[in-house]
This record gives C-alpha cells, structure tokens and sequence, in this order.
C-alpha cells in the first residue's frame, strides 16, 4: 500500500536518483535506488499547468488498482519543491517486444502475453479504470528471466468511469487507437481491448493492421481505423499469416469489432481457448525476424540521432566515455557489446552498419570518411575522430569499441542531443527549418536500405508532428521531445518500415 506524502527533502534523500528511463514535456522518469531496491521515480514538473491534477489523478488511479502481479504499482508518492514524485515500482526486464526478438516464437508465446495483459484489464476494469493507452511500449517484464512476469505501465493519461459517465475526449497512441474515440463519442474499458487486439495482432502479423508501412499519425491510419477491421483483415502482408491458425485470427477479429457492444471483453478473452491453453507451441516460420524488423522500425530513428552524435562531435562525444554512472558503467563497458539491452544492441548494429560499407565487421578509416561526407560533416576530423574510438589502435573500428562509444548516447542525455541538434542546424541559428530537415533525412536515407523508405508523405506527416508550435522550425525543446518520447510513433514516420 503507498505511503502517505512527505517532506521533500527527506523522500529525495533517501533514494539514489540515476539516469533517465523517458522524458515527456512536463515529466521525467530516472532509475532510482533505495536500500538494495530498485525503482522507477516519476517526477511530473510543477512548470505544467496541470501539474497537480495529473499526478495526483496517476497517484489515485494507482492506488485505486492496488497490487497486482502484472501492474506496475505504486511503492510511493510525495511532493518536493518543483515537482510532483511517483515511486513506482521497477520492470526491469524492459519491454516485452524486444524479448520476443530474441528467439523462436510461437502462438503459444503470444497467448502468454495476452493472458497476462487480459488479466490486468480485467481487475483495472472491475476497479472502474481505463488505461486507455495500452501499447508495446507498455507492456514491460519484471525481469531478464525466461519466465518473467508481463507489467502493464504507464498510468499517465488513465481514466476512472463507470456504465452512468463513459469516458470521453482524445486519447492515446493513434496505431492502438479504437474507432469510438476516433469518432469524438463517449467510450468506456472496451478501448482497452481494442488496443490488446492490435498488439495480438502485431506479435503474430509483425505489422500494424491499420499502417503496415510505417507507425505514423497520418490521414490515412485515422480513416483506416474508423472504416473498421473487417476492410483490412490480414491483407497487409497475407504470407506471414499463412502459419498462424485460424482461432488466433478469430480472436483478433473479435478484439477488434467497430462496435464497442460486440466486441470481445477482457474477461472474454481471458476465457477464450486459445488464450487459457490451446495456442500452438510450433515457431512461426520466420516471427523472429519479422517483429525485429517491426521492433527496429519503432527505434531505428533514435539509432540515427546517435549516428549523427558521434560524426557531428568527433571526438568530444567519445572522450567522455564512459562516465561513472552512466552508459558505460550501466550498461557494462562490454567488450563486445553483449552486456548491452537487446533493444540498445540492435540499435548499435543498426547505427553501426551504416559506417561499415563493406559488411566486414570492422570500419575503416575511408569508410568512416565516406560516412562523414555523405552525412555533411568535415572529412578531416575522422582521423580525430578514429584515434578517440579506435582503443586498441588496430587501425579500424570493430563493434566492441563501437557499443562502447554510443553507449552512453543511450542515456538521452541533453549534451549528445544537444550536439545531433547543432548538426543539423547548418545556419546556426538556434532552430532547425524543414530545408535543414530534409537535408539531413536524405543523407541518412541514401547511407542505408535499413533507414530508407522515407516518402514525401511520411516527412510531411513527421514535420507537423515535431513543429509543435507549426511555427516553421523545430526548437531545440521540440527535437528533445522527438527522441526522448516513449511513444516512438513520431519518430518512426520517416522510417517506412513494417
């Protein structure tokens, strides 16, 4: 049960506040350590208008729902000088996406996952609450065990509601929306199973039934998701559902009904056969790679914020690494780049690769010239730029000495975001205009099949999402929240990667 709130000084105090999990607008979430435990603290800024509403809303939400093994819970609140302070408890196995990537997967794996989410649902809906933002992203692991235990997260825009007050106003992450808040209508928990509809079918499909092409908040999603399941089916990429069996493609189409009264409820689901035992446990040919392509698709612009990183500060970005209490000490100082979360590893691959040309493994000194003119940057500093990385003077770049460098990038720090910003900003004005932009996309694009399929549509679609303000120009305010949102919707609309 959470305690009471205290003094600021003497909560701050006690805990060990580290790195950054995800940042927001108004809120910022570190790794925190007190005693022996770990934890994730929540700090929503008091600069928010609706500061108190919003965290005191989470904080009541949270302690309505209680302790539950597959929830995030509350351990904690309290109030300090500039921010409301959530205690929550801490997944770390991470997200449940990126360990699925990392094997065989079979129906089986998906049910256990479903049965998990459903079974949250089901106590969050008896308690009159809607999470109404449920998503990969939030759906995270106790633990880097085999067998760990599925955590809905995320509490932040969650809504009380009863059968006499249905929820109503825009919510959520448009891929995982359902068509009743689309249509600005009253809706209650049946959004809820809506969104585990689409993630069933993304853990099975590899794809987003209402964008296979990319993850963006575009025109064409929306009108999509209001025509209804039934107009898209599993048309998107049919081969990769010709193993998956017919009563899993039957409880999706039952999860994701247009009408709220027909759809399937989340103790439905939790009842449904397929989900309670008969799930075949056969691999699905080829789920591995398909949902790390749609995994990489989720991230893949953040791998090339770090790209950018290492090319525009060569070798300052490098010399700092790695710094106590941050990426190199956190995430191991690996020799060879293991150590690394799977989602960061893949991610170095990723970013790695577009310096390595020739697929030997290793970077070069003219590969890494060829980077840094493609990219715009100054040929001459990458002799600069390999001695800082090049730590056992080989005369080349090998991945072990690379995750060593971009590790501590992973933390989102604003100094390295800082440094991607300045990149981009070739007038040096203090803004980044969509020329500048643009630019900057189609370098990367050209370095690799693995960040292309960008159309002038999805820039479009990417630019009037990040120009918050559509004032012409991207602030640095606006960049940071581009690469340090949870949600990576945004950020992969210039991907095109299903």
């Amino acid at each position: 049960m959470a305690k009471r709130p205290r003094e600021s000084d003497d909560f701050l105090s006690s805990l060990d506040v580290g790195r950054i999990l995800g940042e927001g607008a108004f809120a910022k979430v570190h790794h925190a350590k007190r005693g022996g435990s770990s934890y994730a603290l929540k700090l929503v800024s008091r600069q928010h208008p609706d500061a108190a509403t919003v965290a005191a809303l989470e904080r009541d939400v949270l302690r309505a729902i209680g302790a539950h093994k597959h929830i995030v819970s509350l351990v904690e609140y309290a109030e300090t000088a500039d921010a409301y302070a959530l205690l929550l408890e801490l997944a770390e196995g991470g997200e449940v996406f990126d360990r699925i990537c990392e094997g065989p997967y079979s129906e089986a794996d998906a049910a256990t996952v479903v049965r998990q989410v459903a079974t949250a649902l089901v106590h969050m809906h008896s308690k009159g609450i809607c999470h109404r933002d449920l998503k990969p992203e939030n759906i995270l692991l106790t633990s880097r065990a085999s067998d760990a235990d599925v955590k809905v997260a995320d509490f932040g825009i969650a809504a009380f509601t009863s059968t006499s007050e249905p929820i109503s106003g825009a919510a959520g992450t448009i891929n995982y929306i359902a068509p009743e808040i689309l249509a600005d209508g009253p809706y209650g928990v049946e959004v809820d199973t809506w969104s585990l509809g689409v993630i069933l079918f993304i853990l099975l499909g590899a794809y987003n039934p209402f964008d296979p092409k990319s993850l963006s908040d575009r025109p064409s999603t929306r009108a999509a998701i209001k025509e209804g399941f039934d107009a898209v089916g599993f048309t998107g990429y049919p081969r990769q559902w010709r193993a998956v069996s017919d009563e899993a493609k039957d409880l999706i189409r039952a999860m994701l009904r247009t009408d709220p009264a027909e759809r399937m409820s989340a103790e439905a689901v939790l009842a449904a056969p397929w989900v309670r035992a008969c799930a075949h446990s056969t691999p699905l040919p080829g789920s591995e790679e398909a949902l790390r392509a749609f995994n990489l698709g989720r991230r893949v612009w953040r791998t090339a914020a770090h790209v950018v990183a290492i090319v525009a500060t060569a070798p300052t970005a490098v010399a700092a690494s790695p710094r106590p209490g941050k990426g190199g000490a956190e995430f191991g100082g690996s020799s060879d780049g293991g150590a690394l979360p799977p989602a960061m590893r893949d991610e170095c691959r990723v970013a790695f690769a577009q310096f390595d040309v020739n697929g030997d493994g290793k970077i070069s000194l003219n590969e890494l010239r060829t980077a840094m003119r493609k990219l715009g940057a100054r040929e001459a500093r990458a002799e600069e730029l390999m001695a800082a990385i090049d730590a056992n003077h080989d005369g080349v770049i090998d991945f072990a000495e690379f995750c060593k460098t971009v590790a501590p990038l992973y933390d989102g720090a604003s100094g390295a975001l800082r440094d991607v910003f300045d990149f981009i900003d070739a007038a040096g004005d203090g803004v980044i205009s969509r020329q500048e932009a643009s630019r900057i996309v189609a370098n990367l694009c050209d370095m690799s099949a693995a960040l292309g399929g960008t159309s002038q549509l999805s820039f479009d679609s990417f630019w009037a999402a990040v120009d918050r303000d559509a004032d012409g120009t991207v602030s640095f305010d606006e960049f940071i929240q581009l690469f340090r949102r949870r949600d990576a919707s945004i950020a992969s609309t210039l991907t095109g990667i299903a």
